[in-house]
């Protein structure tokens, strides 16, 4: 599996490779592994390799995808398949994995929302929503989440607090929420 999903397929002078999930054939592939109704000789190996890019079991070398985690604001589907299979356990070590390697690299400091490498979005880890995430996650890392994410808003305001007024606050960088908070908390409205 390690070496089709490293090469893809040659017969004669024509090679077919699903490099990453842009590649031609990837959304059919996706589909046909997600459908148990398919008979797909090695699935579950498969999907691993898909959803962590590496090959788990020779020293995490990339395999595919260049490496990188299947970027995919659900993992819902591909849970089912493990859970219907019966390898819960097994699902829960690679979405462990997954959660650890699932990250967008932000340039360096802070976007205006105050998300950078070290205090990342919901998004930042692969999610549409905040809800999504949320679902995805213990109650007790959605609480650590939210409590670094207000004390950055919090700190955001204070630095940003005594700049001037409202346009040139909003043009520095703060989102028209933060905009809303600060005029509503001094009693412009």
């Amino acid at each position: 599996v390690v070496q089709l999903m490293r090469e893809g397929l040659t017969r004669g002078k024509i090679q077919l490779a699903i490099a990453n999930s842009s590649s031609l054939g990837f959304i059919e592939l996706k589909n046909k592994l997600l459908d148990l109704n398919e008979n797909v000789p090695r699935r579950l190996d498969i999907i691993k390799i898909f959803l962590l890019g590496r090959d788990y079991k020779q020293n995490d070398e990339p395999v595919w995808n260049n490496g990188n985690v299947l970027f995919t604001p659900d993992l819902r589907q591909f849970e089912n398949i493990f859970n219907t299979l019966g390898f819960d356990g097994e699902w829960a070590k690679i979405k462990e994995e997954y959660m650890k390697r699932n990250l967008h690299v932000y340039r360096d400091g802070f976007n205006r929302h105050g998300h950078g490498n070290t205090k990342p979005s919901y998004w930042a880890y692969g999610y549409m929503t905040l809800q999504m995430y949320k679902d995805t996650i213990s109650p007790e890392e959605f609480q650590e989440y939210s409590l670094t994410q207000t004390q950055t808003q919090t700190q955001l305001n204070q630095t940003n607090s005594s700049q001037t007024t409202g346009l040139a606050y909003y043009c520095g960088g703060i989102s028209s929420y933060t905009l809303w908070q600060t005029f509503s908390s001094d009693g412009i409205t």
